[in-house]
């Protein structure tokens, strides 16, 4: 007798580790919760009460992160002026009042203000962004306004029509996700989405579908930079097959020199 192992499943997280990877978390979230975890008389919290003081000092941003920023104040060039012609500006000068910046080596971004010095996002959260944007822009701008958003990189693979990477923000939902990658293909099995995480399954089933269902974010399934959605499709095969078809191999594979030896 063989047991057949299913695909792995990560165990499900508490309410603790929930909130100490939600991306959205506020400062005063993860002060209170490590608080409580210091408190608490629970050794096996050791772990979760680490990650969140060190977000804490630390901030979320790391290099290569991308982030979404919006800044109204800031006037668009000046009009091309044709002889004869209105004055008009490009769609071009007016798309670049919104853009996505790259969070770089020293986590730090350059945004198209202040002269290309650098803004550092050491010790700052996502939850703490667009704050934290308006405050040191405020130094060359009289009246700030800035919308900020920080973008999760997910992994959208399967049954989708461009399947690869994407940075899409926390507060979008599931499924605009899944359209990010072009959206599912014909013989997508999206009964069987999931959600994995470092090779482990997180979410997956009915949990998912209910979740695309209700128009949840991805911060509303916690979901967390390099996380991957993968839909199947009716021509893929399971872990779970491919493992059965692997017992077979190897029985058919024996009992042929079995009858070779006899």
């Amino acid at each position: 007798m063989v047991a057949l192992a299913p695909p792995a499943v990560a165990p499900a997280q508490s309410a603790a580790d929930s909130l100490a990877h939600h991306a959205l978390a506020t400062r005063a979230e993860l002060d209170s919760l490590a608080r409580a975890l210091a408190s608490a008389d629970s050794s096996g919290q050791g772990e979760t009460l680490a990650y969140v003081r060190n977000r804490l000092a630390a901030g979320d941003f790391q290099a290569g992160d991308r982030i979404l920023v919006q800044i109204p104040g800031l006037q668009p060039p000046p009009p091309v002026q044709v002889t004869g012609q209105p004055a008009v500006v490009s769609a071009a000068a007016l798309q670049a009042r919104v853009d996505t910046f790259t969070v770089g080596r020293d986590r730090d971004v350059v945004l198209p203000v202040g002269g290309g010095s650098p803004i550092s996002l050491r010790g700052v959260l996502r939850s703490e962004l667009q704050d934290h944007l308006g405050q040191e822009l405020s130094q060359y701008l009289k009246y700030p306004t800035v919308r900020a958003r920080p973008l999760l990189r997910v992994s959208v693979q399967g049954a989708v029509a461009k399947p690869g990477y994407y940075f899409v923000p926390s507060d979008v939902t599931l499924s605009d996700a899944l359209m990010a990658a072009g959206g599912t293909v014909r013989d997508a099995k999206m009964k069987n989405l999931r959600v994995e995480r470092s090779g482990a399954t997180v979410l997956k089933g009915r949990p998912v579908e209910e979740a695309i269902a209700a128009g949840r974010t991805l911060e509303d399934a916690n979901l967390q930079n390099g996380d991957q959605l993968f839909v199947p499709g009716s021509s893929d095969v399971t872990e779970h097959m491919r493992f059965l078809w692997l017992v077979v191999s190897l029985a058919g594979g024996i009992y042929g020199l079995t009858r070779v030896v006899h």
